[in-house]
């Protein structure tokens, strides 16, 4: 004979895959929160954006600083922070 609870096992296994999927993604954010502050409480460390040298810069790039030459006149330029994040 079938317990009653027999049905609802099942709810209880995909509420237990669902938490542990919510806690992986929480877990995600929270290292790459931990990385990012790492690295804006660092001094010794300069962060991937902060600079055009990067494998990820166009030719166009430059920085707020102006350390940076800023492309021939006519051409479109961009910022590395904005540069990096798309």
């Amino acid at each position: 004979m079938h317990s009653v609870a027999s049905p609802i096992t099942g709810i209880g296994f995909g509420t237990t895959l669902m938490v542990a999927y919510c806690n992986i993604s929480y877990i995600v954010v929270l290292a790459w929160a931990l990385h990012y502050l790492y690295y804006s409480v660092s001094l010794d460390m300069k962060l991937p954006w902060g600079s055009c040298g990067n494998e990820w810069n166009t030719p166009n790039c430059f920085t707020s600083e102006g350390n940076q030459s800023v492309a021939e006149e006519g051409k479109e330029v961009k910022d590395s922070v904005i540069e990096y994040w798309e």
